[in-house]
């Protein structure tokens, strides 16, 4: 009965840990538990299980050391002073909380005037739990660059705090007790009583820097409630216990608690080496002033590491590396280099204004739609991005200099890439249809995935476009084929020079409007850069010659056998393959009368697609093999293995079809067409071609990455349940969203093009055989920019944002099949189809010269009349150049003294005045939540050791880690 009234109070009596024991009796893990902590804790009370139970527990803790003790009352109520200016400033109305912060001060002086800590939390307990809480919001939102990107589930720290602390009854969880032991700055240690093995509690220590002279609150943690735990007596004042026979943090003591087994010597040794190198990099990167957040994953066998930097960090950085930023549209939206700006003073226009900068245009965030720009609103998501890497990887000044592609090549790091942001991938894959369809919304992939993937997407609508017309003319002459009851006709002409004119001219007008959007985003004039070596790249160690910096060599004379290996298997698999296509023929041929025609059309269409997924592997490989330092060059070696392949894969059978079938042998055996008709087998044979690629090759697209994700996390989830640990806090009882995106395959945009340049062949190179092909071939466009944009938003990690000024080597690859399309399809109409049938050979062989040489000068009449660089592009980029030279590079003119005078500031300047109150409201309280924008580069994954990472929750003896940088 005393039980039960004692649980009934907010805070029960004092009672010997014995009870505990009662209470656990039959649960032999707890039971451990249990009886460890007797050794070093006294008693404990309970706490009432109702969602304040921290608040309850922790304010008790402070209040049992306050009470009687005048010293620590006064240093308190000191430190406390202030706190409700504090909370104002943090945006809170005063006469909504004043009358919590009185009641608090007045509990305070309660207990020095001799009243129990009891009786003052029975007497006020919801109005010191509503303080408490409206003071750890506060402190959450004045640390919300420091914290905002480790939240998982909330878009700010604003929203956060709404939701899950300023409400009464809502469990306090990492954050909050952080944020709030700091503000008062009173250590608290959590104790967790869970199942895990062994008979060690787990801990967690929350201290910070203080002069007040407080000893650690201790709390126990048993599912969603918490005891007030006292220490014995036993124990000097730094919690230690000074009885030698109690193992005290031993890493042992913690392989036993979490289950796992005693390492050997080599695995201490090799566990040791990982700590080491671990601790370097972390050290590293905190000297450098970047934020960091490092966690274990759900299981304990991944170190997390989230980075971040604050936006003064971010423009130092860009200023030191000369990072080009965009110009407001006064200054033509040009790009330069980024300078220390000074918004100046304030016309009385911009009264209800908080400018950020002077020149640079600013990037409003549009999940809050009405805010005032943030101190980082000159940075775009992929800007702070790519800032951050450089941080991280660059040896200059107040960068950290790390070696990303050594540590990921060593097996010291296992992934390092941005997080995703889920209010913006919401967004675009609301809007999915305008934003990678038909390019409209286009800047938001750009802003968010980079230029590279940007330029796809804008790609493939430009194609969509262009597909419009030939459709149309398409599905006409299919009308007339019906009538005709087949494609050989005089129409073929006609749509021949058609598509020959669009296939000539199809990427000459994508590179003009390719031009024109690198003008806008500023990659029209940009210079090679340096790129990071590949992680898979090996060599020997020397002194670069450019860079001065030690680096991986492999000398060409090694390569060029592998490159020769390379290119002699790619013509025995050729070799393999013209076979595979006769032997194809010819049980085509035998098995025709039986209806095997079509069946081994489809059986061929299978081949096709299975010998592309084949030699796919095959090719990275050999690529692989040889060696290949950066990123480009190990994409256009892979390039012309994959293209001299699958076009003769894919298109040999057609070609065949085309001009050679007809009155031909293979084997000894003649061939023949159906009613003699070799452009009916053509287009049945496109036709299938198309419609497979079509149905199973995107529902393989699509489910592959679905499979590996969902193995990955079942796996993942097996492991978790089979390792005993479930600690209730200190793990999630699901991945964390960075975990979860660490079981996600890398995107790479190279895979989506090398599927249109396939799908782009099979429109053009045939398409007056299946006049109704561009149809097939609009819907397919439409349907990959759906799956790739949910590939993008759901099933792969987050790409770095690649800059990029057009599609190269692709453009070309595409040009290439255009120019081959132009005379494949002449070649059909003039030697294969029965238009010409009466003329003589040497009359065919003039017309089609004639016809591919007036399509050719088509082509450069229109690379003349409309140049790749339009003159418009050419005009506003030199105009550009004079604005930049003009307002940032002293060549202003006379009457332009406050942009020549920011041009010339080479110091930090003082923020722009602020004449209205909302203004001061908007300037002090509007903090960017920079580690949710930022972007993050999460999931750095390393090797942990044996002991923590230096911070209070991180325990030993992982097996694997993961470090990450935050947006």
């Amino acid at each position: 009965m005393d039980q039960v009234q004692a649980r009934a109070r907010l805070v029960g009596p004092s009672a010997p840990l014995t009870e505990l024991e009662a209470e656990y009796a039959e649960n032999p893990a707890f039971l451990a538990k249990v009886k460890s902590l007797e050794e070093r804790f006294s008693s404990f009370r309970r706490t009432s299980p109702d969602g304040n139970c921290f608040y309850l527990a922790y304010l008790f803790g402070i209040f049992e050391q306050l009470a009687g003790n005048k010293e620590r009352l006064a240093a308190f109520a000191s430190h406390l002073k202030g706190a409700l200016d504090f909370c104002i400033g943090a945006g809170y109305e005063k006469v909504a909380i004043e009358d919590f912060h009185e009641e608090f001060m007045a509990s305070i002086e309660r207990l020095g005037d001799g009243s129990t800590a009891e009786a003052v939390m029975e007497e006020s307990s919801d109005a010191l739990v509503c303080w408490t809480r409206v003071l750890t919001s506060a402190s959450l939102k004045q640390r919300a660059e420091e914290l905002g990107g480790f939240l998982t589930s909330h878009s700010s720290i604003h929203q956060f705090c709404a939701q899950e602390v300023d409400p009464m009854n809502t469990e306090a969880d990492h954050l909050q007790i952080l944020a709030l032991s700091a503000h008062l700055s009173v250590p608290v240690t959590v104790v967790y009583l869970d199942r895990s093995a062994g008979a060690a509690a787990a801990e967690h220590g929350f201290a910070h820097d203080t002069s007040l002279p407080f000893s650690p609150v201790y709390l126990l943690y048993r599912t969603t409630m918490y005891f007030i735990s006292t220490v014995d007596q036993r124990r000097d004042a730094s919690g230690k216990v000074t009885n030698a026979h109690l193992r005290w943090g031993d890493a042992a003591a913690e392989e036993e608690a979490r289950g796992l087994r005693q390492p050997t010597e080599d695995q201490i040794r090799q566990m040791e080496s990982w700590k080491a190198k671990r601790n370097t990099v972390i050290h590293t990167l905190s000297d450098t002033g970047l934020v960091l957040m490092l966690y274990y994953s759900r299981d304990r066998d991944e170190i997390f590491v989230r980075m971040a930097a604050d936006p003064q960090h971010l423009r130092q950085v860009a200023e030191m590396i000369r990072y080009q930023l965009e110009l407001k549209p006064q200054y033509l939206s040009a790009f330069a280099d980024y300078k220390n700006d000074y918004a100046g003073r304030r016309d009385m226009n911009y009264r209800d204004r908080c400018v950020v900068s002077h020149l640079y245009e600013t990037h409003a965030d549009k999940e809050k739609e009405g805010d005032y720009p943030q101190k980082d609103a000159i940075f775009r998501t992929v800007d702070r991005l790519r800032l951050i890497d450089h941080i991280v990887r660059s040896g200059d000044r107040s960068c950290a200099g790390i070696d990303v592609g050594q540590l990921l090549h060593d097996g010291d790091l296992i992934h390092y890439f941005p997080l995703h942001e889920q209010g913006k991938l919401q967004d675009m894959d609301k809007d999915w249809f305008k934003t990678f369809v038909i390019g409209r919304n286009i800047y938001k992939v750009r802003d968010y995935f980079g230029e590279r993937i940007a330029l796809y997407f804008l790609f493939m609508s430009h194609f969509i476009k262009w597909m419009v017309i030939p459709t149309l003319i398409g599905c006409f002459c299919c009308v007339l084929d019906l009538f005709m009851g087949t494609p050989n006709n005089w129409t073929a002409m006609f749509l021949c020079i058609g598509v020959g004119l669009f296939s000539t001219t199809f990427i000459h007008f994508w590179r003009r409007k390719s031009n024109l959007y690198a003008l806008k985003w500023g990659t029209f004039s940009m210079k090679k850069k340096p790129e990071p070596t590949r992680p898979e790249f090996y060599g020997v160690s020397r002194i670069n010659p450019i860079t001065s910096r030690v680096d991986r060599f492999y000398p060409w004379s090694e390569r060029i056998w592998k490159v020769l290996f390379s290119y002699s298997v790619i013509t025995v698999s050729l070799i393999a393959l013209f076979f595979v296509v006769g032997i194809l023929m010819v049980l085509r041929h035998i098995f025709h009368k039986n209806g095997g025609r079509i069946t081994f059309q489809v059986i061929n269409a299978l081949i096709v697609e299975l010998l592309n997924t084949l030699f796919t592997s095959l090719a990275n490989w050999l690529t692989d093999r040889e060696n290949h330092r950066s990123y480009s060059e190990h994409a256009n070696h892979l390039l012309a293995k994959m293209v001299v392949f699958k076009f003769i894969n894919c298109y040999v059978s057609l070609y065949y079809i085309a001009f050679l079938k007809a009155h031909s042998y293979l084997f000894g055996m003649p061939m023949t067409c159906v009613n003699d008709d070799c452009l009916n087998d053509l287009g049945s044979q496109l036709a299938i071609f198309m419609i497979m690629r079509l149905t199973v090759q995107n529902m393989i697209e699509l489910g592959a990455p679905y499979a590996v994700m969902y193995y990955r996390e079942y796996t993942e989830g097996n492991t978790f349940k089979t390792s005993l640990f479930t600690n209730p806090m200190t793990i999630m009882p699901d991945l964390s969203s960075p975990e979860k995106q660490s079981k996600k395959e890398d995107y790479d945009v190279y895979q989506d093009m090398d599927e249109v340049l396939i799908l782009y062949g099979y429109t053009v190179l045939f398409v007056v055989a299946c006049p109704w092909i561009p149809l097939i071939t609009m819907i397919s466009l439409v349907l990959e920019c759906f799956m790739d944009q949910k590939k993008l938003v759901l099933l792969f990690r987050r790409p770095f944002p690649s800059p990029a000024s057009n599609n190269e080597p692709w453009d070309t690859a595409f040009d290439v099949f255009g120019m081959i399309a132009m005379a494949t399809n002449t070649a059909v109409v003039v030697f294969a189809s029965n238009v010409f049938v009466s003329w003589s050979h040497h009359h065919k062989i003039l017309l089609f010269l004639v016809v591919e040489h007036c399509m050719i000068a088509f082509r450069i009449l229109m690379s003349t009349l409309f140049p790749a660089v339009p003159w418009e592009v050419r005009m506003l980029a030199m105009q550009q150049q004079v604005m930049v030279h003009r307002h940032l590079n002293l060549g202003g003119e006379e009457d332009d003294h406050e942009t020549r005078a920011s041009a010339m500031m080479a110091t930090a300047q003082p923020p722009p005045l602020v004449h209205d109150a909302d203004e001061e409201e908007c300037c002090s309280t509007g903090t960017p939540d920079f580690l949710r924008h930022a972007g993050r580069l999460a999931s750095l994954e390393l090797k942990p050791g044996t002991s923590g990472m230096g911070q209070g929750h991180l325990m030993q003896n992982s097996r694997n880690g993961c470090w990450g940088i935050s947006p």
